[in-house]
């Protein structure tokens, strides 16, 4: 491939160099001429006109310019003051995070997190000694399929990790998140049953 670009570009420079000299006077009076004209008019009026009025006509710039974004950051503060009153609870937020889930390991590995999180806290609440990093473990706690290496992978691992440790625990796919919200409300109705 590289020798049919260095070829490709021999073969352009060489076509330009041999139009160059039959095109020289067309370019010029076309071009080159007309531009540099243009620019010896502009010198004259710049040299026309008095330094005091193009002094003012910065100075006003300036002022209009500084004026528009000071403006415009008015307008964002309002902006924001009002989104932050729009944020999205809990439950919002985990939706957000059911729905990116799919689209890079962060999301999924954020995921995955949460809901282990989530885990740890039922079964603190419960009265197991359940520690982040360690086994999910708790009375009457016997989470089907493929839900109890997902969570306990989410534990232990960082978003770079989080694939391949699964990989390696054997989970070829992740569980959906609602069948693992799902066990945990019903691990809870259990727990508040006994």
């Amino acid at each position: 491939m590289k020798r049919r670009q260095v070829l490709f570009w021999l073969v352009a420079i060489a076509a330009a160099a041999l139009l160059s000299i039959p095109l020289a006077g067309a370019v010029e009076d076309g071009f080159i001429q007309p531009v540099i004209r243009f620019f010896w008019m502009l010198q004259g009026y710049y040299g026309s006109v008095h330094q005091a009025i193009l002094w003012g006509v910065a100075l006003i710039g300036v002022a209009v310019i500084a004026g528009m974004s000071l403006r415009v950051g008015t307008l964002h503060l309002r902006a924001r003051r009002g989104s932050i009153e729009k944020l999205p609870g809990e439950v919002g937020q985990l939706a957000f995070w059911i729905r990116r889930a799919r689209h890079g390991p962060y999301p999924r590995w954020y995921l995955a997190r949460t809901l282990a999180d989530l885990a740890l806290e039922i079964l603190r609440g419960r009265g197991a000694n359940a520690e982040r990093g360690g086994q999910l473990q708790g009375p009457g706690w016997e989470p089907p399929g493929e839900i109890q290496p997902y969570l306990e992978t989410a534990v232990r691992t960082t978003p770079a990790t989080f694939g391949r440790q699964l990989d390696s625990a054997q989970v070829h796919a992740d569980p959906e998140a609602e069948s693992v919200v799902e066990y945990l409300e019903s691990y809870m109705e259990n727990s508040n049953d006994h």
